[in-house]
């Protein structure tokens, strides 16, 4: 074993060494460098120098086949001017060599990848121009690894996760838009960043990246960052403007800031909501009269969000039967909307009976989500303890089906009756959503407290951010508690 490990690298260093030798030997014609110099040099005769030294002499043909054997021993099989060198042979063994090396190797890496979990290919590893491939495979294992985690609710293993994969993969979309949502909650200036790059880097997504963007800012309460967002996106052009319309009206009167209302009133991408724009400047000013002798004129072939804009205008102004006539009286307006304008006259006219028999009808007519998650609006908006008692008994005997969909109407409602102070029914909402969710719900747990202590010492969007609200929820969470989140 000893000699064929010494003669294998005998090898190794010879195909260099003899080839070397020799090629000096032809071009020089000194003394022939392998032959023994006392013999004669000719073929047959001549004892190889060069094997002496090895364990097995014959295994120095691997060097140079001009090695033979006769009965006298093994000896050189040319004269000594026929001498040649064997570079092509030295080249194909050390070739050889390393690509066995090399495969060896990359088989190695590729059971190695494979075994942690990488969806590695054997030509990822094998062939070099395909080796950025790996780091896009170990950027999906870690973004499977961050979702999973993120579902299981352990949201430090998502965040690291999550943030390995994003720095193997900067530009992948999916990562950066889950990597700027977990950020927003705990790290805003970070996930303001990412979504910020997301934006830049794939504007076939800027209508979802902006979205979720928004909804990020706006449950932090990040008016300002909110505010310049809608702007940016009007004025780019937005396919459906009206959203962020509302978005820029609610956010500016938060910042007690009109002056990109005025600057896109005056702009071409301003200009079908001009009527809007001026009313609300108007309205900012605290021209009430004005405001007034507007919505008196007739409304008809406006936009639906418009009508819906005016009527709560009319709301705002004590006008209830006429915010409900004009959203009435509108086609193409969504029914959500009418039944809010409907819900917030009775509201405002005192008719809670009413009030109440129509929205507990509406709630077992149309069993759903939506409608649990527009009544816990409404109720954030004008509290009202009877019938949000009336809404959990409901609740209690037919429960929403088990949906994410369901889980945010839930929270809207443990919303309400936080704000209420009402704890039994707030507890109560609490102890289901637990009950109908394998992961922990922490987030909840510090808004129970929050709602249970009146602490004055938090934000409310810090216990808003990470809580799984819908759009008209936070915005009613905002509109009715907005002095409980003064900048700190």
């Amino acid at each position: 074993m000893v000699g064929w490990f010494t003669d294998l690298l005998r090898l190794a260093w010879g195909l260099l060494y003899w080839n070397f030798r020799k090629t000096v030997f032809r071009r020089r014609r000194g003394p022939c460098p392998c032959q023994a110099p006392s013999d004669s040099g000719r073929a047959g005769e001549t004892h190889c120098e060069a094997c002496s030294t090895w364990h097995q002499p014959w295994r120095f043909r691997r060097i140079c086949p001009h090695l033979t054997r006769t009965p006298a021993g093994v000896r050189c099989g040319v004269d000594t001017a026929q001498i040649q060198t064997f570079w092509g042979r030295a080249l194909a063994y050390y070739a050889g060599t390393a690509l066995s090396i090399y495969l060896i190797a990359a088989l190695g890496i590729f059971a190695g990848l494979r075994g942690i979990g990488y969806a590695v290919t054997p030509t990822d590893i094998l062939w070099p121009p395909a080796w950025h491939r790996i780091d896009q495979k170990r950027a999906e294992f870690f973004f499977k690894k961050g979702a999973t985690a993120l579902e299981a609710g352990d949201i430090r293993e998502a965040l690291f996760a999550l943030g390995v994969a994003h720095n193997l993969a900067p530009r992948d979309y999916a990562t950066s838009a889950l990597l700027a949502r977990l950020y927003q909650g705990t790290q805003p200036a970070l996930s303001d960043q990412l979504y910020a790059q997301t934006l830049q880097r794939h504007p076939d997504h800027a209508a979802q990246t902006a979205q979720s963007w928004m909804r990020a800012l706006l449950a932090r309460g990040d008016f300002s960052l909110l505010q310049t967002l809608a702007f940016d996106r009007l004025m780019a052009g937005q396919e459906n403007p009206a959203p962020w319309l509302h978005v820029l009206i609610f956010a500016s009167r938060q910042c007690h800031d009109t002056a990109p209302i005025a600057k896109l009133a005056t702009a071409s991408a301003g200009e079908a909501w001009r009527p809007v724009l001026e009313t609300e400047l108007l309205w900012s000013q605290g021209k009430k009269d004005e405001v007034a002798q507007r919505l008196a004129q007739p409304g008809s072939g406006a936009s639906p969000y418009i009508v819906r804009y005016q009527a709560d205008l009319l709301l705002a102004l004590d006008q209830p039967e006429a915010a409900v006539q004009r959203i009435s009286a509108q086609t193409g307006v969504p029914d959500a909307d009418r039944v809010r304008i409907l819900f917030a006259a009775y509201a405002r006219r005192g008719l809670h009976e009413k009030l109440r028999q129509d929205a507990l009808r509406l709630l077992a007519r149309q069993p759903s989500a939506a409608v649990v998650d527009l009544l816990a609006s409404h109720l954030i908006r004008h509290p009202n303890a009877p019938l949000l008692a009336d809404i959990v008994a409901q609740l209690r005997s037919t429960p929403l089906p088990a949906t994410d969909e369901a889980f945010v109407a839930y929270t809207a409602l443990f919303c309400a009756a936080g704000l209420a102070d009402d704890k039994p029914h707030m507890d109560q909402l609490l102890d289901t959503m637990k009950q109908r969710s394998n992961a922990p719900l922490h987030a909840l747990d510090r808004a129970r407290d929050y709602f249970d202590r009146h602490d004055s010492t938090t934000r409310l969007g810090n216990i808003l951010a990470p809580l799984a609200l819908s759009l008209d929820a936070t915005y009613a969470i905002y509109e009715t508690n907005a002095d409980r989140d003064t900048a700190r």
